[in-house]
Parts: C-alpha cells; structure tokens; sequence
C-alpha cells in the first residue's frame, strides 16, 4: 500500500506535475501502516491519524444497504460515485490516485459486496480526470471472489495493483505492487537521470516466501483455480440466503468465496443491534462450539472460506 502510494506521487513528479493528493472510497481500509492509515477512512482506525496527518478525500461508501443516495443497487445508476465525480471537477489537477478498497468489496467496513456498475463509473472518472487508479486486491486477488482478480468482475484494469495474502496461499507473508508498463517507464534512465523508486524494506525479496509464491502460482494454474471453485461458492451462497429466514438476518452478502451477514435488532428499519450486547463476540463463540469461524466485525459476520 505505502510503495503504491509513492510510485504514484513519484510518477506525477517526474512528469513534472504537483498532484499530491488522493481520494478513496468512503468506509475503506488500506492497512496500518502511516499512509495507508491517513487514506482510510474507517472513525475507529483511522481518526487519530487524520486529526495528526493531512487528511485525504473520501467519497460517499458503495454502502448497498444503507444506501447513502437512498437507491436500490438493483435499479440504480452507482449515484454514490456522483461523489467522487464531485471531488475530480473540483480538485481533480491537484489529485494523484484514487484509491480503491478491494473491488466489489469492503471488507474492514462490513464485508459490504457493491456491483460492479460501481466499479465502472468510478474507472471511467478517473479516467476522464487523468487520475491515477490503484486497486487493493490484498484480500479479493488469486480466486477468492470467483474471479482471478476482483477487478476483472467489472472488465476494469487498474494504473496499479496491490497483492498478498494469497499469492503465497497464506504461508508466508509476501506482497507486490504492480504497475503499468508506461508508469514503470516513468521510472527508467541512465544514472545521470536520477529516476528510480525511492522504496524499499529490509526483508524484502525473502527467498523462501517467493519460493511459496512461484509454488502458490503453479497450483492456481493446474487445479484452474478459481474455475473449478464455482460450485463451492454456489453451495456457499445457497446456504447463506437461507439465512434470510431469520427475522435478526437484515442483509445477506456473498462473492465468490466470501459471505457476510449482517444482523440488526429491527429488520423494518434496520437498527444495528447495541454494542454493549456483544451479538458479534457471543454469536462467535457459538459458531466456534459448532466448529464453524466466523470473525465478528460489529453486527457483521464474516465467514470466510478457504481456497
């Protein structure tokens, strides 16, 4: 996330351009580190660090059940990228990458599945603006939302891209953040030129964690992976909208490999259930006598499946 980031300032500068700033999605959540923190947008994570550092511009969360325009997502026109539309006419020169939180999905904000009109709308303002798309495809990439890569749900490919967490199947901790070809080039030139990547940790090309990732790959390649998961995840989706049934079940959400339910107190009007009854932590406990995880974010539930 922190080496995205960079790459697209740097980019804009030796372009000779001061595009300094970046706009995400209202509700993400980018990582804990300093500037993916300042580009979150999640009060509990992320207030301290936007009273101390400069903070980012947020557009309206793709939020389908609460929607903050008010519409069906069935019938809809994405109208909460009117938001961001709003932000690229005012201070689109100044704007150097949009950010944008797993595609198709939130996950930290509520495991919240939008449609992929929004995903549209939101390239094509970006394009249109000259600005910079970067995809965090950390948690969605390698099969988990039945496509290899969430953005292709949407026939979208992002300026950059971030991975990890299944390009390794989770043994060892390895990310990349991948890039254009043409902005790569920005990047390119004799030592006099003083252009390259002001980047880089430690422990970085760890051979043992690219070693799993080469490994991870090949397997993703022979067993057709995600292809052959489309029955899992139609048994997935099936057993969660039973869920539905039940008068506490307000939303029931599910891509590919991922389900969430979120629970509320008043179905009618959607109440979320009081913090201090702990429903998340005591359904979990539950869940977990049955043998079955779930991670508890609020009233939401997430179960995440392997692949």
């Amino acid at each position: 996330m922190e080496a995205a980031l960079k790459i697209a300032l740097q980019y804009w500068a030796a372009r000779g351009r001061r595009r300094t700033a970046f706009v995400s999605l209202g509700g993400g959540y980018h990582g804990d580190t300093l500037g993916a923190m300042v580009v979150g947008n999640i009060p509990a994570y992320h207030s301290l660090f936007h009273d101390t550092f400069k903070s980012q511009l947020y557009t309206d969360a793709p939020y389908c059940y609460r929607c903050p325009c008010g519409r069906n997502k069935a019938s809809c026109n994405a109208e909460c990228m009117e938001s961001l539309e709003r932000i690229l006419a005012a201070k689109g020169e100044t704007i150097g990458g949009m950010r944008v939180l797993s595609p198709m999905l939130q996950e930290a904000g509520g495991m919240r599945v939008y449609p992929a009109k929004v995903l549209n709308r939101l390239f094509a303002a970006c394009k249109a603006y000259g600005v910079l798309t970067i995809a965090d495809e950390v948690a969605t990439g390698f099969g988990r939302t039945g496509k290899l890569f969430a953005c292709e749900h949407a026939g979208v490919t992002p300026d950059i891209m971030c991975v990890a967490k299944g390009l390794t199947g989770g043994y060892l901790p390895m990310a990349a953040t991948v890039a254009r070809e043409e902005i790569y080039a920005e990047f390119c030139g004799d030592y006099s030129s003083n252009r390259e990547l002001t980047h880089g940790h430690t422990f970085t090309g760890n051979p043992l964690a690219a070693a799993a990732a080469c490994e991870t790959l090949a397997i993703l390649r022979e067993e057709g992976i995600p292809q052959s998961l489309a029955t899992k995840s139609a048994l997935l989706a099936s057993k969660l909208e039973s869920c539905r049934e039940i008068e506490e079940v307000g939303d029931v959400r599910v891509l590919g490999m991922i389900g969430a339910l979120e629970l509320v107190a008043d179905r009618r009007t959607k109440r979320p259930f009081a913090p201090e009854k702990r429903i998340g932590f005591k359904l979990a406990r539950k869940a977990l006598d049955k043998g079955l995880l779930l991670r508890p974010l609020g009233t939401w539930y997430t179960l995440f499946r392997p692949i």
